[in-house]
């Protein structure tokens, strides 16, 4: 028999009250829990909608003079609120995939320049990934399968830790990519 006193030691003698109470007391938690994760969502919800207002205000004024400078402010935004170390666009022409817009944290180093016509052919898994037309999320590059070591590969050279692409389509047909690359951490947010 434990130490404490005996009036508290009751093995397995709780009476129907109290298994009432403990059962009331757990389903407490369980809907707190599930207000709590409710509330989480409806204010990320709100969020997003709220950057999407911004940005869509931001684009009613956009003309030939201005758009570059939107386009980039609109990266900065979306990179800042999912946490990313950079955000970028990825367009596709006959010449290839060409990073034409691209946003950095303060100590990320950008990829721009290096990305400029690049043969999709030369990483068939990431070719393939593409012409799926569906999001590319890569939590990890331990992730990746052995077939993407090109892929690997590049984005180390890159820095990235884990990535997220969608796809930019003009009627069903892919004209580019956003991305957001994490550099500093694996996970995405």
């Amino acid at each position: 028999m434990p130490c404490w006193p005996k009036a508290l030691y009751r093995p397995n003698k709780t009476n129907q009250k109290e298994q009432d109470l403990l059962l009331v007391f757990a389903e407490m938690l369980v809907n707190l829990t599930n207000r709590r994760n409710a509330t989480n969502f409806i204010a990320y919800k709100n969020k997003i909608q709220a950057l999407t207002a911004e940005i869509s205000s931001e684009f009613v004024s956009a003309n030939k003079a201005n758009i570059d400078e939107k386009i980039n402010r609109t990266l900065a935004k979306v990179g800042v609120f999912n946490k990313a170390d950079r955000s970028y666009i990825l367009e596709y022409n006959s010449e290839g995939e060409s990073n034409t817009y691209e946003w950095c944290d303060d100590t990320i180093q950008s990829q721009k320049e290096s990305l400029k016509k690049v043969d999709t052919e030369e990483f068939p898994w990431w070719d393939k990934k593409v012409n799926d037309k569906k999001d590319i999320i890569i939590n990890s590059l331990n992730d990746l399968p052995a077939k993407a070591e090109k892929e690997k590969a590049e984005f180390q050279r890159q820095e990235i830790l884990a990535l997220l692409c969608v796809p930019i389509l003009n009627n069903d047909t892919l004209v580019g990519f956003l991305g957001l690359d994490m550099v500093k951490t694996e996970l995405l947010s």
